[in-house]
């Protein structure tokens, strides 16, 4: 019986394919011979596309867990100071702060890298700061410690890898050491302690975008001290604004920099917020009178 060739005419035989091997191999030889550097870029445009830091991070066997006494240092840091722009877990406020959780950034530095970084911050016109939010030195806690800037760092290693993180016990704010303004001895004891919470409250929330003396940072939150908006409206108006927070979409917003509800810290209750008004009240009538 005769073959049929329209059967095969789509196989090759081997001598055929031997033969098409070869002429690649030899192809390619004289390439290389020809133009040394079309190989690299050959190889290069044809290689796999590298995993993300984070998730080769994450695939790999974890790194030795993160020490009790650093991560608690460090949540205490974290939740009083970048918690505002980069979220309590870690996750980013959108238009504010990005994820710390999954920062190739941050996987690919040791934490020598991490502490400098910290130290300096990042501005806006940084080619790296895709946000073009600025990061201020120490997330504008100037009075950071050397320990405290380390605790920092490992408690954000153990948001990225939940397997290095110990047990921490449930979180409870401990009292800020950033006192602003001394209050004045004859003050009503009613009104001096609403303040007294409100610069504690303040030093805790706000301190990432508007400074540590309320007068704003650049780039990030205006100042409070001489904010004619917020002079302007009364107490329930300005809580209002507080716990809606103002996106950059608000035409009133000219910094383009979102302001998350609550500042970001959504813990705070509606007395908490008056707290802080009344300190920034305070701040500003103090100021007024050149005190």
């Amino acid at each position: 019986m005769s073959t049929n060739r329209s059967e095969n005419s789509g196989v090759a035989s081997p001598a055929f394919s031997s033969r098409a091997r070869e002429f690649g191999k030899a192809a390619l030889i004289a390439l290389a011979l020809a133009a040394p550097a079309a190989y690299p870029v050959w190889v290069t445009a044809t290689a796999e596309p590298p995993r993300p830091a984070h998730e080769v991070l994450l695939a790999g066997a974890a790194l030795p867990p993160v020490a009790m006494d650093d991560a608690l240092v460090g949540r205490e840091i974290f939740m009083t100071t970048c918690a505002a722009c980069h979220k309590v877990d870690g996750t980013g406020v959108p238009n504010l702060g990005k994820s710390l959780v999954k920062s190739d950034f941050l996987a690919s530095r040791d934490d020598a890298a991490m502490e400098a970084f910290l130290t300096k911050g990042r501005p806006a016109d940084d080619p790296m700061n895709t946000t073009r939010i600025p990061m201020p030195p120490y997330g504008g806690r100037t009075t950071m410690s050397a320990g405290e800037l380390r605790g920092v760092v490992a408690f954000v290693r153990g948001l990225q890898d939940p397997r290095r993180m110990p047990s921490l016990p449930e979180y409870v704010a401990a009292p800020t050491r950033d006192v602003l303004a001394e209050l004045p001895k004859d003050m009503d004891p009613e009104e001096a302690k609403y303040i007294a919470s409100g610069q504690k409250l303040f030093a805790n929330s706000c301190v990432s975008c508007h400074g540590k003396d309320a007068h704003g940072m650049t780039g990030l939150g205006k100042s409070l001290v001489t904010s004619e908006f917020l002079a302007k409206l009364s107490d329930d108006d300005a809580l209002a604004f507080i716990k809606k927070g103002r996106s950059t979409s608000d035409p009133l917003n000219t910094t383009k920099v979102d302001m998350p509800p609550k500042g970001g810290n959504p813990a705070l209750s509606d007395d908490d917020i008056l707290d802080i008004l009344s300190f920034l009240r305070f701040l500003a009538k103090s100021e007024a009178q050149g005190k």
